[in-house]
């Protein structure tokens, strides 16, 4: 056998003996999952001030002429209590930036017949939702997720770790800058709505998402806090699972049993929230 032969035999075998670099990847959520913005749900309940804005901007759509909106959704694809205005979505489609989304809500409350305290109390949620350094103020790691990235983190060769959510790019900005222990097993690989100028559910988000890293959907697991989010994901070929921090165990038996968490992993994720819960 030349050198040469043994060479390529040599190479064969390193190729089949060891562990392939990308095996599984895992697509994580933000808001919801790894983020608590649980100010936001409030926001935007039947009653709150975010469902009255919405009501004001189908009513007078500063993208349709500031009449009726021409696009109209009905129930809004990612929040279950309210309806979402069309400016909304293409804001966090990134088609609107933060400035002309305050501006046009700012005009249809000013215009509005509210009364003087109820016009304070929505543009104050405006603030809180759309100004990325006001917002960032209400949101807190969620302690679970947080766990289970950092255990996930330790077989980052194998199975690498992306984020995909609707929402600013600013904001994600602010985040690697707050909590960056958290962020930091990610290495950058994020997408954004209105990054992708589209947003979950639509295939479109997936398929920007992979098409940037190189990701085989189809060999990915997906967690995320919505179920019409997780829907789209399968049909997709996406392994998809949602994710429920007051019930943990579905979520982390999927987890093993997709060979991505060990069992001595979910000892250390669920030994870590105990301690939390005593502390």
């Amino acid at each position: 056998m030349t050198n040469n032969a043994r060479s390529s035999l040599l190479i064969v075998a390193l190729f089949v003996l060891s562990p392939t670099i990308y095996g599984t990847n895992i697509i994580f959520d933000i808001h919801g999952v790894l983020l608590d913005t649980t100010v936001v749900h409030y926001l935007k309940q039947k009653n709150g001030p975010y469902n009255t804005l919405f009501k004001l901007l189908h009513q007078h759509c500063p993208l349709c002429n500031n009449g009726p909106c021409e696009n109209y959704l009905g129930d809004s694809l990612t929040w279950a209590t309210t309806t979402e205005a069309h400016v909304q979505r293409e804001w966090e489609k990134g088609n609107v930036s933060c400035t002309e989304y305050n501006k046009c809500s700012e005009h249809v409350i000013d215009t509005s017949h509210l009364s003087h305290e109820a016009k304070k109390n929505i543009k104050k949620a405006i603030n809180m939702w759309a100004l990325p350094k006001e917002f960032i103020k209400s949101v807190t790691i969620i302690p679970e997720a947080y766990y289970i990235v950092q255990e996930l983190d330790k077989s980052q060769d194998k199975h690498p770790l992306f984020i995909l959510s609707n929402g600013r790019h600013e904001w994600v900005e602010l985040y690697k800058a707050q909590f960056t222990d958290l962020m930091e097993p990610f290495r950058g690989r994020i997408v954004v709505s209105s990054e992708a100028h589209c947003k979950k559910p639509s295939k479109e988000i997936f398929q920007y998402l992979a098409k940037k890293y190189d990701v085989d959907l189809k060999e990915s697991i997906f967690i995320d806090d919505h179920p019409k989010n997780i829907e789209a994901a399968k049909k997709l070929g996406i392994k998809a699972i949602l994710f429920n921090p007051n019930n943990l165990d579905p979520l982390l038996k999927f987890l093993e049993a997709e060979g991505v968490l060990s069992s001595q992993g979910i000892a250390s994720v669920k030994e870590k929230i105990t301690g939390d819960k005593t502390n």
